[in-house]
């Protein structure tokens, strides 16, 4: 090869590689602006919803005190939660293993009219855990969560319920990627537990302002900062990690925002809870 083909040769293979390196940059700078506009400290510790342990909450007191009442956190001590097991089976590696060919039915993560597309564990796991983007709004992105009862059945069959579970309970399923997650809506009352990663919480015993096809990540964004006061001080926040249970009761509305690139959660929808606890009859926690 001449001098002036090798020159020219060197050249464009370093066009080529600073326009990857741009590329890169422009990619991770993407994930940079998300967390700099945003202005949200994700890390927060500040939490105002209370915390109980689990050793020592009874379930009279459970339905005394908080059941269809207001949200409260549970933490069960490490090395003696009841879904260790559970925890090993819902890896990521584990679940691609085990049931990476399984359909899944995914939402959209916009609070009400939510639109279904259908893909396997696998292509979900491998494709769509991306971070969430600031500007894509919450009718353009899918999400694992709700859904998927019977299709999950033989792992769900796995997670092992907990004592403040009412007569009648739905375990459900879900992985989100980094900054995803559902804005504002409302259901019966619930469990939300962590098997990997972390969420954070917000909960509102009445309708705060919000846009219900907007995600969370953009409410945090466009509304949090401008809350009035009547709604802000009446707001409960906090993040649950592994060995947290935190209760929510029916119709109060609620939004999540998953905080690790893989968040692995269960929420368990309960009924009766307020005046039945599956603590107490030890039978039926099978059904």
């Amino acid at each position: 090869m001449h001098f002036a083909q090798r020159l020219a040769f060197l050249s464009t293979a370093f066009l080529l590689l600073s326009i990857g390196f741009k590329q890169y940059q422009h990619q991770a700078g993407t994930v940079e602006k998300n967390m700099a506009n945003i202005g949200y400290n994700y890390d927060t510790e500040f939490c105002n919803i209370e915390k109980r342990a689990y050793e020592t909450l009874s379930t009279a007191e459970f339905r005394e005190k908080y059941a269809g009442r207001r949200p409260v956190i549970v933490v069960e001590s490490h090395g003696k939660r009841r879904n260790e097991r559970f925890e090993k089976l819902t890896t990521k590696p584990a679940l691609l293993e085990s049931y990476g060919n399984i359909s899944l039915v995914l939402s959209t993560a916009n609070s009400y009219t939510k639109l279904k597309r259908t893909v396997a564990v696998k292509t979900y796991l491998n494709s769509y855990l991306v971070d969430q983007s600031l500007v894509k709004g919450g009718v353009d992105t899918y999400y694992w969560f709700g859904d998927n009862h019977k299709a999950l059945s033989p792992l769900t069959k796995h997670f092992q319920l907990n004592k403040y579970s009412g007569r009648y309970n739905t375990k459900s399923f879900g992985v989100g990627g980094r900054l995803s997650g559902v804005p504002f809506h409302f259901h019966g009352g619930g469990f939300s537990e962590i098997m990997h990663g972390s969420k954070r919480w917000w909960l509102h015993e009445t309708k705060p302002p919000f846009n219900s096809n907007q995600t969370q990540l953009q409410w945090l964004n466009n509304v949090y900062p401008s809350l009035p006061s009547t709604v802000s001080e009446q707001l409960y926040e906090c993040t649950i990690f592994p060995g947290d249970l935190l209760y929510f009761p029916s119709h109060w509305y609620h939004a999540t925002l998953n905080l690790n690139k893989f968040t692995a959660f269960v929420s368990t929808f309960t009924d009766k809870e307020d005046e039945f606890s599956q603590g107490d009859h030890p039978e039926m926690a099978s059904l």
